[in-house]
């Protein structure tokens, strides 16, 4: 098993390509599964039908193959999901609106 911070971390190496700032921090990240170097990652898009959704993947896709032990990396886009300020860590917060 990979330690779910170690994914997480990897993660934070990913930028929104329209914000700049790592889906982490923009709480883009809903869901990470695995099993056996087999990972699952749900992304939320901030904007629904994000034309960019597929660098994002291939993004996600390449940064989660340099951890030891992963083998294949799923991006899903869950459509029942929606993106919100909410989700903003304060980091995020601080860095797009100065709170």
């Amino acid at each position: 098993m990979i330690p779910e911070n170690d994914i997480i971390e990897c993660l934070r190496l990913v930028p929104d390509p329209e914000l700049g700032l790592n889906i982490v921090d923009l709480g883009m990240v809903e869901q990470v599964d695995q099993r056996e170097g087999h990972l699952r990652v749900q992304i939320v898009l901030t904007s629904p039908g994000c034309p960019l959704s597929g660098s994002i993947a291939d993004a996600v896709d390449v940064t989660l193959r340099t951890l030891p032990g992963v083998e294949t990396v799923m991006v899903e886009f869950p459509p029942d999901i929606q993106w919100g300020p909410k989700r903003l860590t304060p980091e995020a917060r601080r860095i797009l609106w100065g709170e």
